[in-house]
């Protein structure tokens, strides 16, 4: 992604430059000025407003010469100068907290969704909730609201849909009611998107500009990053992982499909799966995750099954995606590693013109269930520096 070299200060440009900042700072001035393509006048402009207004700060030298041979002095975002209320709803439980340009949470609490009824109970938890984490804070230096949530959603018009089995709320119009309650911007996304996000500012992908991030949770999400920027399609839609057939005529889908990854691959149908071959009925994830520690052969063979529909699922990805990388993260905690290496075997098996594509990197991602809700800071800064 480059930039354009205007006098006047654009926000394309300043978007451009704070980004690279926060995804791979500490960064000098001749590095910015290189790898975004704006001219040596336009970056220093840019980067001293961002050091007078207390967003970036010169952090130290550069272990290496420039040029001129001096060391060039190195520049880094100000952590907590921005600060995000950020909100990550779950099927399960809902939560929020205070979290700054880095990902630390500054203060987060959460509640159950078990007593939710309907969206206007739904709400009201919500509100309760937010009020507190920002009473508790109290920090004047908060640029906006980031909600990431299950879907389906409309980030354009601001609503959660329908949720499958999500206590009978719909039809939530959860941007609008934040921004009449709090006055700030807010900004509405998929869980997945914003993990997808969360690792290219603060995780593994520094080195990425075209990756896919696949999530398996209760559910199964996908998210493509192209030239550095998260892909909608033409409806907000693209990158629907969960739903690609890999099964024709197989189980069946509660979006009405059958032989959905999802239904595959998902934290619910690995249980499922092991539950009906044998493995205890009161099977919980995390007993599954103790029991492949253990060697439990039922147990391992869910995940071998894991790996085999999950290969074929980023086989496609691959195919039509070309991407540079695959991120595996969501809850697999202990057996991230595992799938992650079963997963690469079976693409490698399954890859086409793998004699003459280049290497594609198959990696887990650096968070293990939280990158939904620490992502809430960069789905902010993405979308308020553009605007």
């Amino acid at each position: 992604m480059k930039g354009v070299n205007h006098q006047n200060m654009n926000g394309t440009n300043k978007f451009l430059l704070l980004k690279m900042i926060a995804t791979q700072g500490p960064i000098s001035r001749i590095s910015l000025s290189e790898k975004t393509g704006l001219s040596k006048m336009t970056v220093t402009a840019l980067v001293n407003e961002y050091i007078e207004k207390g967003i970036v700060y010169e952090c130290g030298l550069s272990q290496n010469q420039g040029s001129s041979g001096r060391r060039p002095i190195l520049l880094d975002i100000v952590a907590d100068s921005q600060l995000t209320l950020g909100v990550n709803i779950g099927r399960d439980n809902v939560r929020a907290g205070i979290i700054d340009l880095r990902g630390n949470v500054l203060v987060s609490n959460n509640f159950a969704m078990g007593h939710i009824n309907n969206a206007d109970d739904f709400m009201k938890a919500l509100f309760v909730l937010c009020d507190s984490i920002l009473k508790t804070s109290g920090s004047p230096k908060i640029w906006g609201i980031g909600v990431s949530t299950i879907g389906p959603i409309s980030e354009s018009k601001g609503v959660i849909y329908s949720p499958p089995a999500f206590y009978g709320i719909h039809d939530v119009p959860i941007v609008e009611k934040f921004k009449e309650r709090y006055h700030l911007p807010v900004y509405l996304a998929e869980d997945t998107k914003v993990s997808a996000l969360t690792e290219m500012y603060l995780g593994n992908a520094q080195n990425y500009d075209h990756f896919f991030f696949v999530d398996i949770k209760p559910g199964v999400g996908g998210a493509m990053i192209v030239d550095r920027k998260l892909y909608g399609g033409a409806s907000g839609m693209a990158g629907s992982f969960g739903h690609y057939i890999v099964e024709p005529d197989g189980i069946p889908c509660e979006c009405g499909q059958k032989g959905c990854l999802e239904r595959y691959c998902s934290t619910r149908a690995i249980l499922r799966w092991a539950k009906d071959n044998g493995a205890d009925p009161s099977l919980t994830w995390l007993s599954f995750l103790d029991k492949v520690a253990g060697g439990d052969e039922i147990c391992l063979k869910a995940v071998k099954r894991l790996c085999h529909y999950l290969a074929i699922g980023v086989t496609n990805i691959i195919a039509f995606f070309d991407p540079q990388c695959i991120f595996i993260g969501g809850d697999l905690w202990t057996i991230q590693d595992m799938v992650v290496e079963g997963v690469r075997n079976g693409v490698m098996n399954h890859l086409w013109a793998s004699d003459v594509r280049p290497k594609i990197d198959i990696l887990a991602s650096r968070f293990l269930n939280n990158a939904d809700f620490i992502g809430t800071a960069a789905l902010v800064m993405e979308n308020n520096l553009r605007a």
